[in-house]
């Protein structure tokens, strides 16, 4: 169990009753499987956060979702580090020649980087292939209304950070944004994004993409080079790599008019059109889950 506590936390922070954060919903960062890929073995922590002093204060500012920095920490993984913020390092900007500071001290922290009032919920993944990191943030400020999301990209984990797109309105209720290090192709030109969305104003925000939704949602990315070569869109249901179409299903219990096949039917459910195209439980014994059994074994490839 640990020893932390909502009186004892890990980060000394806020210094007083609601005051500003520096590590705020940290994520690890992905360097794959059990780290494989850390510079030096140690886990990387990404959080997001505002200054007390800040110049340009919006209202609600730092919330779940949104913030108005990046935050960067690092330690070696084990149960007493995990716990203990004397194990910790923390990124506290460039020395003169450009190479990363890193403190044990928690005041001398400083941002990894810096946008006031266009930051937020922050990820970050290592793409071995291309040897590239790739951040995803979210500023979600409003938080019950459409949010913007972008992509960053940069050779070290300490930056420089370049800007790969900018996605108004992603969503168009888009949070939580990752690109999962399981499925990026080998040449590491295709990713999965994953996300969260469009939960705000009773779930009925439009959706852009098409099929985003309240639950986990998930679209191929294509990274196209400078000469921004074409590609045909392809058919993920018709893929012979798909093992879903092959799978029984069963179904912990279904809601009356729902069907636990339409998971496995091949079709995207449709805003607006009730439960017919959906699977959901009717709550038997708190429990909901969907189980895929096949006649042979199947192997699952990105």
């Amino acid at each position: 169990m640990s020893p932390l506590t909502t009186a004892k936390p890990l980060f000394p922070e806020p210094k007083e009753l609601f005051g500003a954060v520096k590590m705020g919903a940290p994520h690890f960062v992905d360097f794959g499987k059990n780290m494989e890929h850390s510079p030096d073995g140690k886990a990387y922590m990404v959080c997001m956060g505002a200054e007390d002093d800040d110049p340009m204060p919006r209202f609600g500012n730092l919330s779940w979702i949104s913030a108005d920095q990046v935050y960067l920490t690092r330690v070696t993984p084990t149960i007493e580090n995990i716990n203990d913020i004397k194990a910790y390092e923390f990124f506290g900007g460039h020395d003169a020649n450009g190479e990363p500071i890193w403190t044990n001290d928690f005041e001398k922290v400083k941002p990894l980087l810096d946008w006031n009032n266009h930051m937020g919920c922050v990820t970050v993944t290592y793409n071995a292939p291309l040897k590239k990191y790739f951040m995803c943030v979210t500023d979600g400020w409003r938080s019950r209304s459409n949010m913007d999301s972008y992509i960053l990209e940069a050779d070290q984990i300490t930056g420089p950070w370049k800007m790969v797109t900018y996605m108004q309105e992603f969503g168009t209720q888009a949070y939580f944004l990752n690109f999962p290090s399981k499925f990026i192709s080998d040449d590491g030109k295709t990713m999965w994004l994953c996300y969260s969305g469009n939960y705000g104003e009773h779930k009925k925000l439009p959706r852009n993409p098409p099929h985003g939704r309240y639950g986990l949602c998930l679209y191929e990315v294509k990274l196209l080079g400078d000469d921004k070569q074409q590609f045909e869109a392809s058919q993920a249901w018709n893929d012979p790599k798909n093992v879903a179409s092959k799978a029984t299903i069963s179904a912990s219990s279904t809601l009356a008019g729902s069907s636990a096949e339409n998971l496995i039917n091949g079709k995207v459910c449709q805003q607006g059109q009730g439960i017919s195209d959906h699977w959901l439980s009717d709550n038997k014994d708190g429990e909901a889950w969907v189980k895929l059994t096949w006649e042979t074994p199947q192997i699952i490839r990105s």
